[in-house]
């Protein structure tokens, strides 16, 4: 029999007696043998070319879309710069197509300098309704939610982490940015109906086109100098995605592309001081005279706009508990503070507390912060501590009565009955007793004179032994008759309110 037929024979015999499967094992029906591996790889073959079919056909897929998105975006972003092109004329620097800092492949559509702050923006030409449903975006019935905004508010913490510290061309410039003037935008180029369009979600802005210069426009926080400051360092720590040879032809004919190697941005390592110099002073007293005559002169909004770098980085900490910012007076902790609570407030759900034991200065926090973020202060309680111990009270419907001059009378009763002539008297005044019991004692929480004899009172200007702090507890007992601001407080912590 020919070679052709035999190979014929064979497979129409395997046929009958058995069937071949995908995975390349032929079933005889029988016991197994020489037609259990024949055309084996064959078939595995087979499977191999189809699993690359449908990869090269997703990855088709892919390049597909990739294409109608740089389609889109080489339509839609041209059409958002020549709407920010106007702030040009009223103080405003803009960058187009800047990499990503810190990245080498990813790109910025445009960033926006001037009076009201750095606005990082990002184009979306997309092509069905744009809405937000239960604080999430969608496009139509696409929850675009996940991709769009984490992208936008990773790309603006890049953008705040590199304006921490503005470094000037000029030395002695180094000065840090308030994140709180650092905005991320979504502009939908496709969608003209501003009052469809929720006007953010969290601190996200969402513009149309004609609506985008309006809202920039309406904030003013930098000055001329302070503009230009920003924009140069940008320019240079984040250069354009394609520099000049790359850009299209004109002509048609395409020029051999020369793209800038993106190098991750990172901080500049501090001068390493000479070996044989002595190391400098910590500041010079002419220098630090003549900030300091500076900063006198300047408003007081200014310092609302630029911080220290040390201070712009404690603005956006994350901490894994309770912190505390320590610092002589004139420091800038209140800057730090109202920053905070500011960011906070703009990037986190809830509500944010500022809280003082001065009873005025909740008020003149509250005018200044309004000034710094108006936008929030609807999020943000100013109250003092008393206050916001009487306010709990009240949403628990108890009645915790405090006369301040009918608990001074009280001291000074349990003074005459239980300190005057004794050794408390002879330590010092009977006011120094009182900030004992109110500020140590009933500060701490003691409940009985055994904390108290273990407790360190550093810090206070006496030092008591263990019999003097009974002397104390004696003259505490005589004065516990009546609540005043202190026990307020520690009823308020410890949830102890007594019946109305």
């Amino acid at each position: 029999m020919p070679p052709a037929r035999q190979r014929g024979a064979l497979v129409t015999t395997n046929a009958a007696a058995g069937r071949a499967d995908r995975s390349g094992s032929i079933s005889t029906g029988g016991g197994g043998g020489l037609f259990d591996i024949a055309g084996a790889s064959a078939a595995r073959a087979v499977a191999d070319a189809e699993a690359e079919q449908r990869d090269l056909a997703a990855a088709l897929r892919r390049a597909h879309q990739r294409g109608r998105n740089y389609e889109a975006a080489a339509l839609s972003e041209p059409q958002t710069a020549a709407a920010l092109q106007p702030l040009t004329d009223h103080g405003w620097r803009v960058l187009h197509d800047r990499r990503w800092p810190s990245s080498t492949r990813a790109n910025v559509d445009h960033i926006a300098i001037g009076p009201g702050g750095v606005a990082v923006i990002d184009t979306k030409h997309w092509s069905g309704p744009v809405q937000v449903r239960n604080g999430r975006l969608w496009c139509g019935d696409d929850d675009r939610h996940d991709d769009t905004i984490d992208t936008i508010l990773r790309l603006t913490d890049a953008v705040q982490d590199l304006l921490t510290e503005v470094v000037g061309s000029d030395p002695g410039l180094d000065v840090g940015l308030s994140p709180l003037h650092v905005t991320p935008v979504l502009v939908f180029t496709n969608h003209a109906r501003a009052n469809t369009l929720a006007p953010h979600i969290g601190p996200v802005w969402l513009c149309t086109l004609g609506h985008l210069p309006v809202r920039l426009a309406r904030r003013r926080y930098l000055t001329p100098g302070q503009v230009a400051l920003i924009a140069e360092y940008l320019s240079r720590e984040m250069p354009p995605t394609l520099t000049a040879t790359e850009q299209p032809s004109q002509s048609g004919v395409d020029v051999p592309a020369q793209r800038v190697l993106g190098v991750p941005i990172s901080p500049r390592p501090a001068p390493q001081p000479s070996p044989e110099l002595p190391p400098e002073p910590l500041f010079d007293p002419v220098e630090l005279a003549e900030q300091l005559t500076k900063a006198a002169t300047q408003p007081v909004a200014d310092w609302m706009v630029f911080l220290h770098p040390t201070q712009a980085r404690l603005v956006r900490r994350t901490f894994t508990g309770p912190a505390r910012v320590r610092g002589p007076a004139g420091t800038g902790k209140t800057v730090v503070l109202l920053h905070r609570a500011a960011w906070l407030a703009a990037t986190r759900p809830g509500r944010i507390l500022i809280t003082s034991y001065v009873s005025t200065l909740p008020r003149q926090l509250s005018a200044a912060y309004q000034r710094l973020s108006p936008d929030t202060i609807h999020k943000v309680d100013f109250l003092g501590v008393h206050a916001l111990a009487r306010d709990l009270l009240a949403r628990n419907r108890q009645h915790y009565p405090v006369d301040y001059q009918r608990v001074t009378r009280i001291f000074q009763r349990a003074w005459a009955e239980a300190g005057r002539g004794t050794v408390l008297e002879r330590l010092a005044p009977d006011r120094y007793w009182r900030e004992e019991i109110d500020h140590v004692i009933k500060g701490r929480g003691l409940r009985d004179v055994t904390e108290y004899e273990a407790l360190d009172r550093r810090g206070r200007e006496l030092a008591l032994t263990t019999s003097h702090k009974h002397a104390v507890w004696r003259l505490l007992d005589a004065y516990w008759s009546v609540p005043d601001f202190i026990d307020t407080d520690l009823g308020c912590q410890v949830g102890e309110f007594p019946e109305s």
